[in-house]
């Protein structure tokens, strides 16, 4: 990687945004986590993100596509990586994701689609 990649990984479960960090920094990204979309908006008003890999339904507030909305706004230039376990919520986030995951998925899947976003 010729410069450092930034990715914001936004997801209520610990498990599920510390698996994806760990597999991401073991890539070489430089990674940043939220458990919500109001703390990932926080860090998009300040630090440059390349890639936002989020988790579309998410209690308490806003889902993953608002955010994902609101980012672009913020950041046209950013690559969304989206990811559910819910086929319904896949569905209906087609339009604003650069990729889609389904959960559960395997690192190599999730460094896949992130490098597949990034290409594009």
């Amino acid at each position: 990687m010729p410069d450092k990649v930034v990715i914001l990984i936004v997801d209520d479960e610990s498990d599920v945004r510390a698996f994806a960090r760990q597999t991401l920094v073991e890539a070489g990204y430089f990674v940043l986590t939220a458990a919500d979309a109001e703390t990932a908006l926080k860090f998009m008003r300040i630090v440059i993100v390349d890639v936002l890999f989020t988790d579309i339904v998410m209690p308490n507030g806003m889902n993953g596509c608002q955010l994902a909305r609101l980012a672009r706004a913020i950041s046209p230039s950013v690559k969304i990586v989206c990811t559910s376990g819910f086929a319904w919520a896949r569905e209906n986030a087609s339009d604003i994701c650069s990729a889609m995951l389904a959960k559960p998925y395997q690192p190599a899947r999730l460094l896949a689609e992130v490098a597949r976003a990034l290409s594009v």
